[in-house]
């Protein structure tokens, strides 16, 4: 105070009527050993920043859980499209198909189901740690036989379509999960 700047600082002071109240207080040394007191309620400003800042925490809340929405719906279609791919394989020709290719196109159908499945089980867990309702148990994971499983999955849409899946994942690759 010695040198005339003013010094602010901000408050909560208790009204008599219990509600709180948020003051802004300049203090000024106007020489002599005077010394100026400026308080200003601040409550109205202060709640405007508030619900500025809240909204603004809701718009990107918002706009994280719809991106993640389309990431899932995205994920689900995936394993749903081989379902639904070899279901109308199955359904088309039903005596034309051999045992063989009758039990390959129900492996198809049964792991994209069990991919669905964990996909949907993957979504609960979620919910139950943001709840803190379920501890993570992480540990190394290998990550060959998760690429193959998604080759398979992806590999007759990708025929369909002349791309060529090609996986230059190493054998001993893990991935911590």
């Amino acid at each position: 105070l010695a040198d005339g700047a003013p010094q602010r600082f901000e408050c909560d002071l208790a009204a008599r009527d219990g509600a709180t109240r948020v003051v802004e207080t300049a203090v000024v040394a106007l020489g002599g050993g005077e010394v100026l007191f400026a308080l200003r309620d601040m409550t109205a400003t202060r709640a405007r920043q508030d619900a500025l800042r809240d909204q603004q925490a809701a718009t990107l809340a918002n706009r994280a859980k719809s991106e993640f929405l389309s990431r899932v719906s995205h994920e689900m279609r995936t394993p749903l499209n081989a379902v639904i791919g070899f279901t109308q394989l199955l359904r088309l020709s039903p005596e034309g198909a051999g045992p063989a290719q009758l039990s390959d196109f129900t492996d198809h159908v049964l792991r994209a189901s069990q991919q669905l499945l964990a996909l949907v089980n993957d979504l609960l867990d979620l919910q139950r740690v943001e709840e803190n309702r379920l501890a993570l148990d992480c540990r190394p994971l290998a990550l060959q036989p998760l690429v193959e499983a998604v080759f398979e999955l992806l590999r007759p849409l990708a025929e369909q379509h002349g791309v060529v899946l090609r996986n230059e994942v190493g054998a001993d690759a893990t991935v911590f999960a």
